[in-house]
C-alpha cells in the first residue's frame, strides 16, 4: 500500500492577499530578518521581508535537497523539470482552495471516510481595508515565476490531461516570464538562496 500525496495552494503573489493572510495568521508572517549569528530583528513590512525569501518556494520543497540552497533566481530548467517529474510521479494532489472536492477525491481512491462538516472559512479582508495598511509593495515577479506553473502543471495532472498536453513545457499561461526567469535570472548574481540576509521562514 503505497500513496504519495502533495498539498498545493497558489502562491501569495499578490502583496494584498498575502497581508491579508498575516491578518488572519498574525504569528506566520513575523517581517523579521536572522542576521548570521541567528538573532531575528524586526524589518517593518511585507515588501523588506519578502526581499529576504527564496525564490521559488513551493519549487524548493518539491524539489528538496537539490534546491533548497540554490542561489536565487538560478533554479534551472533542468531542476525545474526534475521537480515537475516529481510532481508527476505523486498520485494524489490536493489543492488547499479547492479542498473538500481534491480531498474527497484523494479519501474515495482509499475507500476512506471522510466528513469536512462546517469548517470554519475564513474570509478575506476587503482590498479597501488593505490599501492604507500596505503602501507601496514592489512585487517581483521572478519571486513565483516557476511555482505559477508548477501550480498549472499541478492541475493538468488533477485534471488528467493527455500526456503530450501535460508534459508541454512552452506553453504555460506565464512561459515569457519563465523563459525570462531562466534567461535573466542568473545575471542577479545572488550569493545566496535570499540574496543576502535571509528573512525567517
Amino acid at each position: 500500500f503505497h500513496w504519495m500525496m502533495h498539498l498545493m495552494g497558489r502562491n501569495i503573489s499578490n502583496a494584498k492577499e498575502a497581508l491579508a493572510a498575516a491578518e488572519e495568521d498574525p504569528v506566520h508572517y513575523n517581517w523579521t530578518v536572522r542576521d548570521s549569528n541567528g538573532t531575528l530583528h524586526p524589518v517593518g513590512n511585507y515588501s523588506k521581508w519578502m526581499q529576504g525569501q527564496p525564490d521559488n518556494y513551493n519549487m524548493r520543497m518539491i524539489c528538496g535537497v537539490r534546491c533548497v540552497k540554490i542561489k536565487k533566481y538560478q533554479l534551472s530548467r533542468e531542476l525545474f523539470q526534475y521537480t515537475l517529474q516529481r510532481l508527476a510521479n505523486f498520485s494524489h494532489i490536493v489543492f488547499v482552495e479547492n479542498m473538500e472536492e481534491s480531498f474527497g477525491k484523494f479519501a474515495a481512491a482509499y475507500g476512506w471516510q471522510y466528513n469536512f462538516g462546517k469548517a470554519k472559512r475564513h474570509q478575506r479582508l476587503e482590498a479597501t481595508t488593505l490599501s492604507s495598511l500596505l503602501g507601496n509593495v514592489d512585487s517581483d515577479p521572478f519571486m513565483t515565476a516557476l511555482d505559477d506553473a508548477i501550480y498549472e502543471f499541478a492541475v493538468r495532472k488533477y485534471q488528467n490531461f493527455p500526456s503530450n498536453e501535460l508534459w508541454r513545457m512552452d506553453n504555460f499561461s506565464n512561459q515569457e516570464l519563465l523563459d525570462k526567469y531562466f534567461e535573466e535570472g542568473p545575471a542577479r548574481e545572488c550569493n545566496n538562496e535570499c540574496c543576502g540576509v535571509c528573512s525567517k521562514w
